[in-house]
């Protein structure tokens, strides 16, 4: 909350200071573009496609939609030292893959200071954010396969603080830079598909899981490059 009250405060900031009576120089009468921005979070490329939107000299609305995908598999195996005389050998085999997505979809306010052609901007960034996990197990002996499955779609806000600059290489071409710190509150439940291994001791009955919430908090620190192209 601290993080959203600031972006808050920011945009206030840059509505209603007195140093905002100057205008843009050379750059002043573009108003729409729209552009992207890759960031490096959690050792995944993001991008988000953003829409700016100058509604004053300085001020800027930026709409944005996001998106990111992280895959990860890991393969074990195991076999007794010792396997039963009866049974001979016994190798078990597990598989584990875990995917990630992480659609978005919110907006920036920045306070805006041009200077040729450089823009320097001051605000922040808050919306809707959705997280699904998928993580899966395949459990593999010699006579028995068993598969363990688990879904969790967490769904919340995000907000916090943005600075930034953007540099003009022609009138309507920019590449940037931003650094934003962000809050993200997400909740839900998690679902949970079990394929016991077949076939079933004898007297084994199989249990579904507990239904239980899962909440999560999280604050990071995005660098991005941005490029954006505009239209007069």
């Amino acid at each position: 909350m601290k993080l959203f009250r600031m972006t808050v405060l920011l945009a206030a900031v840059g509505a209603t200071s007195p140093l905002l009576a100057q205008t843009s120089t050379a750059n002043g009468d573009r108003h729409v573009g729209f552009g992207a921005s890759i960031s490096n979070v959690s050792g995944t490329v993001a991008p988000v496609f953003i829409v700016p939107i100058d509604v004053m000299p300085y001020l800027r609305i930026e709409p944005e939609i996001g998106y990111s995908r992280t895959s990860n598999e890991q393969t074990s195996q195991f076999q007794p030292p010792v396997p039963p005389p009866t049974l001979g050998p016994i190798t078990t085999s597990t598989t584990s893959q875990q995917r990630v997505t992480s659609p978005s979809a919110g907006t920036g306010v920045f306070f805006v200071q041009s200077r040729e052609k450089l823009k320097i901007e001051y605000g922040g960034r808050f919306g809707y954010t959705r997280t699904t996990t998928v993580f899966s197990t395949v459990t593999t002996t010699t006579t028995t396969e068993g598969t363990n499955t688990s879904t969790t779609k967490l769904s919340g806000y995000f907000a916090g603080p943005a600075i930034g600059g953007e540099y003009f290489f022609s009138d309507l071409f920019s590449v940037g830079a931003e650094l934003h710190v962000r809050y993200t509150s997400v909740d839900g439940r998690p679902q949970t598909t079990v394929v016991p291994p077949l076939p079933l001791p004898p007297g084994i009955i199989v249990t579904p899981p507990p239904r239980v919430t899962t909440s999560q908090k999280s604050v990071q620190m995005r660098a991005a490059v941005v490029v954006r192209a505009y239209v007069k």
